[in-house]
């Protein structure tokens, strides 16, 4: 095999040539547009998962609250997941592709970037836990989530729901299993404040929001010193958390397994479990909200089958 190098939003990445390959449209610098073949690394296209390690006896905030919970040990993605991790496990997108992509309805703004790196967004909360259980086959895992009448082996990307589906809204997530899910509203908190690591930051990594997330101030850039692009920036560019976890704040809102009528802070569930309330928890504000929208306490809330510019998500499995 060949090895070469490339680079990608200014970070060298090797590459090899073997049977790992994506197709994307990239944007040249004089804005001419070609579709090219790459060969990454399977650390490219797959989620990079850091250990968390847990709490049995978690008081969230500063305030030490009163309330606790038992966070299990776990893992989560390094960053959020981008638009070539999805694409490498979902395949053909271009029905629902995300907006800040080279098909999508905002290509005219991406003209200048690569977009491979930029986080996924436009997938709703179906396409998310799809993404989930089909990563896992990938790997071999077993799978966390279950739908009434959907075959995940079978499953392809058209055949998930654009609109309102009682049996994907109901669907259980098993904890016990060791495949990848989203993150608990408690967990993802949990992650974003540093877990036993915090420093009881505003937001995740630091009291400087510049220094940490892309958000309206300096996607608009009207504020921080150093300005991104307007919409989605590329992941990993701005400063990690405690536990080297990139983007808790800002860039895109984050999908979370929890519903808005589930307990929080609530223990790691031991076993299958449905999300209790009609809409599913948000996290870590985007790239055109606000200084409170990206603490790491700010919290909303979306139906589960809605498609919105600035959603994405991480993932996150079983501790070892």
């Amino acid at each position: 095999a060949e090895w070469y190098e490339f680079f990608l939003d200014g970070v060298p990445q090797g590459g090899i040539q073997e049977e790992n390959f994506i197709t994307f449209d990239i944007a040249i610098k004089d804005h001419t547009r070609v579709t090219a073949k790459y060969y990454y690394p399977l650390s490219f296209l797959k989620p990079e998962m850091l250990p968390v390690e847990g709490s049995s006896s978690w008081s969230y905030g500063s305030s030490n609250s009163s309330t606790s919970a038992k966070i299990l040990d776990f893992k989560m993605s390094e960053t959020e997941i981008t638009q070539a991790q999805f694409e490498y496990v979902m395949g053909d997108i271009s029905t629902n592709p995300p907006y800040f992509s080279c098909n999508g309805s905002g290509s005219s703004y991406v003209t200048d970037r690569p977009t491979s790196a930029l986080p996924v967004e436009y997938q709703n909360w179906y396409h998310a836990i799809a993404y989930c259980n089909k990563l896992s086959i990938l790997e071999k895992k077993e799978l966390c989530y279950t739908v009434t009448n959907v075959n995940f082996d079978t499953l392809t990307y058209k055949g998930i729901p654009t609109g309102s589906n009682s049996n994907w809204s109901n669907a259980t997530c098993d904890f016990s299993k060791n495949g990848y899910r989203l993150p608990t509203d408690s967990e993802w908190e949990y992650a974003a404040r540093g877990g036993k690591d915090t420093h009881d930051y505003t937001y995740a990594g630091s009291n400087d929001i510049c220094a940490v997330a892309w958000y309206w101030d300096n996607t608009n850039g009207t504020s921080c010193t150093v300005n991104g692009y307007y919409g989605t920036n590329p992941v990993r560019t701005k400063g990690p958390n405690e536990l080297d976890l990139f983007d808790m704040s800002g860039n895109v809102h984050e999908w979370t397994w929890s519903g808005n009528s589930d307990t929080f802070p609530a223990d790691t569930p031991s076993n299958a479990v449905q999300a209790s309330g009609i809409h599913r928890v948000l996290h870590g504000g985007y790239w055109k909200g606000t200084e409170s929208n990206c603490s790491v306490s700010g919290r909303g809330y979306s139906l589960p089958s809605a498609r919105i510019v600035g959603i994405g998500f991480r993932v996150a499995c079983k501790g070892e």
